[in-house]
């Protein structure tokens, strides 16, 4: 029995009191740029050479501290909410979320490129999508994203499009502009891979973020070391991610690449 069923009755059972605690009424062509930063990296991408096949519970022991809170926040998720997972691969763990929790309207799979042995979770029928065929920034500045503006509710990428892009304020733009107010996003990404220089000052990418007007950002779990996770949450209606970070290399590495910033 997988860790959502242990925890079914468990979870019921806090619904209410987590609907209070987790959803608060609270007031350039990307494939030629990053191919010319690291071609290894690119072939990686085009080839989906990634793990591509992580379940609900990959996600929830990695995504929180805790793996019963992930479950509860799922659980307290209103009625007719979009869902959409970044860089999803199989979409395992979507197809599961769609599945298990059926107030969820809609669950959308986003990832460059389609597994070409994806199975298509005909039982989920018009709940369930999969968008693909380029970045994630990319695909929203084609407006083939447009009917997701403003009306995503929860959201996930575990080493998706934020560990891999080359212009990470553009891909958070993208995630906001998707994003309802209050809707969050939770992401899984290696922090020892990614280096933000200021003048001599080293800083970490959860700094540069929490900087930003309009969101709250939380660091939720670190279990590995190197490896962490964090929720970015939308509460105003519009929010402009400043363009102040700029990749200066990035080099192939073992699992996710080395990415090193200039923030001015």
């Amino acid at each position: 029995m997988d860790l959502h069923k242990r925890l079914k009755h468990f979870i019921n059972a806090f619904t209410v009191v987590t609907l209070s605690i987790w959803w608060p009424n609270i007031g350039v062509a990307a494939v030629s740029c990053l191919a010319a930063i690291n071609p290894t990296i690119q072939r990686q991408i085009e080839k989906n050479n990634f793990v591509i096949n992580r379940s609900l519970d990959d996600y929830a022991q990695n995504l929180m501290q805790m793996p019963t809170a992930f479950y509860m926040l799922l659980a307290a998720i209103p009625q007719g909410a979009i869902v959409v997972d970044f860089g999803a691969g199989q979409a395992k763990a979507l197809k599961q979320l769609v599945e298990y929790y059926p107030q969820v309207a809609l669950g959308v799979a986003i990832s460059h490129t389609k597994p070409e042995n994806f199975e298509s979770p005909a039982h989920l029928g018009e709940r369930f999508d999969y968008i693909d065929g380029g970045y994630v920034e990319d695909l929203m500045a084609a407006g083939k994203l447009d009917h997701l503006k403003g009306r995503v509710k929860f959201a996930t990428d575990f080493f998706g499009a934020f560990s891999y892009t080359h212009d990470l304020p553009r891909v958070i733009q993208t995630y906001v502009d998707l994003l309802e107010v209050h809707g969050r996003i939770f992401v899984h990404f290696s922090e020892k891979k990614n280096i933000v220089k200021k003048g001599n000052q080293e800083l970490s990418l959860i700094d540069w973020l929490s900087k930003i007007p309009g969101i709250i950002v939380r660091r939720q779990s670190d279990k590995y070391a190197g490896h962490g996770s964090f929720y970015i949450q939308k509460v105003n209606e519009q929010v402009m991610v400043p363009q102040n970070l700029k990749i200066k290399k990035i080099e192939a590495a073992s699992g996710v690449p080395v990415r090193f910033y200039d923030m001015n």
